[in-house]
């Protein structure tokens, strides 16, 4: 669009207001013609002469005949039908509105010119008048629609979509041009009022038609089609892809207010139907493992003449698949809105009914659609292969329906986000949560004891768990594509969490539904383990409301093969290995039963992975850290227990350095233990435990300390392993200042742990403080500092 319309202002200087002539006269005529000779005629115009023409006499007529031409072709049964149907209508509506956006800009340029340059207000007012004059020619009553919409006013909408668009494109040329032309912000916001009645009133027949039932001959072809892999009708023909494709064009700059105003159950219904429709009518990985092949060489390709890929082309050339963003904006506004208003009844059929008068409800299908493509996909030989193991003529095609899946998600996560805004609004504040005695025993039918309820109503937490459920289901796809930089989707993933955390019932309930396929083993494909390392990013959320019952005998057997996996420090593992750490760090922040028989197992765990360079040193001091934490509130004997693994590891990596140094090479030192850097990493998280424990362990724990520092020689370097150019430049100036002032590299990392060990007593609580100030006074001579 803003091509024809920047071609249009080029061309748009010389236009002049001027009279009805000749060939206006004929095409007038055609247009008013019943007669299907006129349709043919029309039909036998290149679309190119036949839009010029609508644009030509719209900018120039006197007003009142403008109204009047515009009038003729809203009404006109040649134009819309084009001879036994044979034009399109999305063909129709797409030359009208393109037509009229470049009118409204050679409008502009003729009363400029007619007016001798002059941009006021009397040329404001006289586009003003223009513009007023065709709405209201365009509005007509159900008997002038050309009777081939059903009384959905398209044409009218296809007319004001143009006024509009023009009317933007000349607003963001004038911003160009720093404010010379004419101002048309009145005129626009003009334009957008009859642009939402018009959008509203072709929404309204549709809504009421989508309620109709089906008649057989619908149903039979329905099936026919999707057995032949196509889609039940030409979607070009269309009213309501029209009537979406339309709105779409100039919805992302009309303000949000206003499409809010639009907001409605019709609307909602419409919307959804046809962007759902798009993924549910495609079909398209019903033949996924039929088309897949894998060849000589082990690599996975398609059969020639493969369904998916057909259907994965006809998906992506869908007129409306390019504006999935805009459309789904549309409908998550709408949506917003209606849920705010809706009562909790009337909420749960308009998201959740299985089968109501419409079918199932909107929400009910994008769970079906997510688990439907899900199981598909993960049973085909696809699932979890990375490019380099499919075959390089079949790349492109997968590209194509990845960026299929990519769209999905994008237009989902819109949609859960304008819901959980939502829902966020309406909860009730404060919310209550009941307790339930823990000793209470499990009803008949229950596999856990009851836990926990709240007062938030039961749609609304349908509606996040609902959410949470269609995410799990689509968990191959965000781990390909990495939910991290993914904005929307992180604040809709944790809004939910947030809502559904508050009621324990529905946390368990939820639990049920995402648990991965295999619970208790180390999935093998890349695509099923993102399913499982979802299951552990929403359990890290939940811990606080489950049960210990729960946590012992679900979560923590699902988590331990990706805590104890040995391939865990590869890239493809990592995220499971890390949400499974995550999880557990969760339940010791919670303070769970579970903690008491957990620590031993997780610091050995801790300090195993640091070994193996699996944990890095600050993943090891806030995991550590955390542990010792929750255990000093339960149990001063286990927290130090924990804390004397600590210490013993020192030990043996010093050992094992001083063997190395007298035995073997020093290359071949670092290959069998730790590195300088590793040793001076577990002195370093020994000593972040300081705040950590209770005034009964601090006196030993600062012992502990005083030993390390004095002995601080015996670990070498101190610098870290540098992560940026600028932390290596200031390590390079350390060393620099140490030789200067004459200190041995052993110095420094002395004066390093006493920095370290003088910010730990800084994180002291009162019980503890003076202890440790003593302590500091006492000894800081020692340590040269």
């Amino acid at each position: 669009m803003s091509t024809s319309t920047s071609s249009a202002a080029s061309t748009a200087s010389t236009l002049k207001m001027q009279k009805p002539d000749s060939m206006y006269a004929s095409l007038s005529a055609l247009l008013a013609s019943g007669a299907s000779s006129a349709s043919e005629h029309l039909a036998l115009l290149p679309p190119s002469s036949l839009s010029s023409s609508i644009t030509h006499y719209l900018a120039t007529l006197p007003t009142d005949e403008a109204a009047k031409f515009a009038r003729s072709i809203a009404s006109s049964p040649a134009l819309w039908s084009g001879g036994d149907d044979r034009v399109k209508v999305l063909e129709r509506a797409r030359l009208v509105y393109e037509a009229c956006a470049r009118a409204v800009l050679g409008r502009i340029q003729a009363i400029v010119n007619e007016r001798v340059g002059s941009v006021g207000w009397t040329s404001r007012r006289g586009l003003i008048s223009w513009l007023r004059a065709l709405a209201d020619a365009v509005h007509l009553d159900a008997d002038a629609i050309p009777k081939r919409f059903d009384e959905v006013p398209l044409p009218g909408l296809a007319i004001h979509t143009g006024l509009v668009a023009g009317l933007q494109a000349a607003r963001a040329q004038r911003r160009r041009e720093e404010g010379r032309g004419m101002s048309v912000g009145y005129a626009l916001s003009r334009a957008e009022d009859e642009w939402c009645v018009a959008l509203a009133e072709c929404l309204e027949p549709l809504a009421a038609k989508r309620s109709s039932t089906q008649d057989e001959t619908d149903e039979w072809e329905l099936e026919f089609k999707k057995r032949m892999g196509a889609h039940p009708s030409s979607d070009e023909d269309r009213t309501e892809v029209a009537t979406l494709f339309l709105a779409a064009q100039v919805a992302p700059l009309i303000p949000q207010k206003k499409l809010e105003a639009l907001a409605s159950e019709p609307l909602v219904g419409v919307m959804s139907d046809v962007v759902l429709g798009l993924f549910e009518e495609s079909h398209l990985l019903d033949s996924i493992r039929e088309d897949l092949v894998q060849g000589s060489d082990g690599l996975v390709g398609l059969r020639d003449a493969a369904k998916t890929v057909e259907r994965s082309g006809m998906m992506t050339r869908h007129p409306l698949f390019s504006l999935l963003g805009p459309l789904s904006r549309m409908l998550s506004l709408s949506l917003s809105s209606v849920v705010r208003s809706l009562p909790s009844a009337g909420l749960h059929d308009i998201l959740f009914a299985e089968d109501g008068e419409n079918g199932p409800a909107m929400a009910t299908r994008m769970k079906s659609i997510a688990g439907r493509w899900q199981s598909q996909w993960l049973s085909s030989r696809l699932s979890g292969l990375t490019e380099d193991q499919i075959a390089p003529d079949a790349r492109p095609r997968t590209t194509e329906m990845w960026s299929v899946f990519k769209t999905m998600l994008f237009s989902f996560t819109m949609i859960f986000d304008a819901l959980m805004e939502a829902v966020v609004d309406v909860c009730p504040s404060p919310t209550i949560t009941t307790p339930i005695d823990a000793s209470t025993p499990p009803q008949e039918g229950q596999k856990w004891p009851a836990t926990s309820t709240s007062n938030i109503p039961l749609p609304l937490l349908e509606v996040t768990s609902t959410i949470l459920i269609t995410y799990s289901r689509l968990s191959w796809i965000t781990s390909s594509f990495g939910s991290s930089t993914f904005e929307a989707y992180r604040r809709v993933f944790f809004e939910a969490l947030d809502v559904i955390g508050r009621d324990g019932e529905a946390s368990l309930a939820l639990l049920d539904f995402i648990r991965p396929d295999a619970p208790g083993t180390l999935e093998a494909n890349r695509a099923r383990r993102a399913k499982a390392t979802y299951y552990m990013d929403v359990v890290e959320q939940l811990i606080p409301s489950l049960s210990d019952e729960v946590i012992e005998g679900e979560l923590l057997p699902i988590c331990r093969p990706y805590l104890v996996d040995r391939a865990s420090n590869e890239a493809a593992n990592k995220d499971a290995f890390e949400s499974a750490h995550s999880v557990l760090l969760s339940v010791f922040a919670s303070s769970k039963r579970a903690v008491k028989d957990l620590a031993p197992f997780y610091a050995r765990l801790l300090l195993d992975g640091f070994g193996a360079e699996k944990l890095n040193e600050g993943q090891l001091v806030h995991a550590y850290s955390t542990m010792v934490d929750a255990v000093s509130d339960i149990d001063d004997g286990l927290a130090w227990l924990v804390v004397d693994l600590l210490w013993t590891r020192i030990g043996q990596a010093r050992m094992a350095q001083y063997a190395a140094s007298s035995l073997v090479s020093a290359a071949t030192a670092v290959e069998g233990g730790l590195s300088e850097e590793g040793r001076l990493g577990l002195a370093r998280c020994f000593i972040a435990q300081l705040p950590n424990v209770n005034l009964v362990l601090l006196r030993s724990m600062l012992d502990r300390v005083r030993r390390l520092i004095v002995d601080a020689p015996a670990y070498g370097s101190v610098a870290k392993p540098p992560v940026v150019e600028e932390e290596q430049e200031q390590n390079k100036k350390k060393k620099k200042q140490a030789q200067d002032e004459g200190r041995s590299t052993g110095e420094e990392t002395r004066r390093e742990l006493c920095e370290r060990t003088f910010d730990a007593l800084g994180g002291l609580d009162a019980s503890t403080r003076e202890e440790g100030l003593r302590w500091w006074l006492d000894h800081r001579k020692e340590f040269g500092v």
